[in-house]
């Protein structure tokens, strides 16, 4: 059995449930698994696999499916009840209790893993279950821990700050050559080289209703901070001034539904209501060479709904309303481009 081994430690808190959803927050494989899935899927869509029977087949063949066993293995050896952060604790600032204040809203009281806390990936690749080689298959659900590393985040709020955790140490197999985990060069240098080599040179203007890499851009924050919760927190009060300024058809461009707004934003397509999408934004924080940490923000590009083109937002074309409200808050945060289509 081939196996690579990623030694991690927690940056900003980890919300996650456990078997028992009242008790204590834990590591638990199915959640990194989901997750090392979606990320990817983003990198199937900028290969050019868009179409959702052929990105089922393909991701089947790294995470499984209802009819085939995955050839992967994820364990979180040795982490089944880490230190937790309360909520009182974690929301002790402007900006983290503005960005995280789902987890203590309504009867929600949940924990977190605490920053700072160990903890190990263990991927493994059971050969008898691939019809690739388990280097390929290995190096496949690298590339996409990888992605999860820098561009995403694990547990509730992931793509508002919370989640982040950095990779302090490789074990993995010699014959594998795979993306540095750690910056090797100034964040943006480093996080630009690496997204050369694991993107590939496609078309990646084709439109789709999955939000994939291809159809994305990727900025790294200019600011460097001594500490996770200041940077999340001078990062989220300046998120909730520049939110505060916009319209309800503005803000749509962060996510579905708007749980506060005056101006009610009408998001109709073919007479019926758009309840629910996720944000195409994701705020992730990476620990660069120097030991400061530093915000990356990943904006998607594609379809924000399916059929967008017949989407209208108080009677206003969907697109003119909502995309440029997003990409503005990332460049006024003064942010360095490292990858765009």
């Amino acid at each position: 059995m081939l196996t690579a081994r990623f030694h991690c430690r927690v940056l900003t808190p980890l919300f996650l449930g456990g078997a028992d959803p009242d008790d204590s927050p834990e590591f638990r494989p199915p959640s990194v698994r989901g997750l090392l899935r979606y990320w990817y899927r983003t990198l199937l869509g900028a290969r050019g696999v868009t179409g959702h029977a052929a990105l089922l087949r393909s991701s089947a063949q790294v995470f499984g499916s209802a009819e085939t066993a995955s050839p992967v293995r994820v364990r979180i050896p040795g982490a089944r009840k880490p230190e937790v952060i309360s909520p009182p604790e974690a929301l002790g600032g402007e900006g983290r209790s503005y960005l995280w204040h789902f987890i203590q809203a309504g009867d929600n009281d949940r924990s977190g893993i605490r920053p700072g806390t160990p903890f190990e990936i263990r991927l493994s690749v059971v050969p008898r279950r691939t019809g690739s080689s388990p280097e390929v298959v290995l190096k496949e659900t690298i590339l996409a821990l990888w992605l999860l590393t820098y561009l995403g985040g694990v547990g509730t709020r992931s793509r508002r700050l919370a989640g982040s955790f950095c990779v302090e140490r490789v074990d993995c197999p010699d014959l594998l050559t795979v993306p540095s985990f750690t910056p090797e060069a100034p964040l943006e240098e480093s996080m630009e080289a690496c997204l050369d080599r694991i993107l590939p040179e496609t078309d990646r203007q084709t439109p789709t209703d999955i939000d994939h890499l291809g159809r994305a851009s990727v900025w790294v924050g200019e600011n460097c901070y001594t500490s996770c919760s200041r940077a999340v927190d001078e990062i989220g009060a300046s998120y909730k001034e520049y939110r505060d300024q916009l319209t309800d058809g503005q803000k749509i461009g962060f996510g579905l539904p708007i749980a506060q707004g005056d101006d009610g934003a009408d998001v109709q397509r073919s007479g019926n209501a758009v309840e629910r999408r996720a944000s195409p934004l994701w705020m992730q924080i990476v620990e660069d060479r120097g030991g400061e940490y530093r915000p990356v923000f990943t904006l998607f590009g594609g379809n924000f709904l399916r059929k967008s083109e017949d989407v209208r937002v108080g009677g206003q074309p969907f697109e003119q309303v909502f995309r440029p409200a997003t990409r503005e808050f990332i460049e006024r945060r003064g942010a360095t481009l490292v990858y765009s289509p």
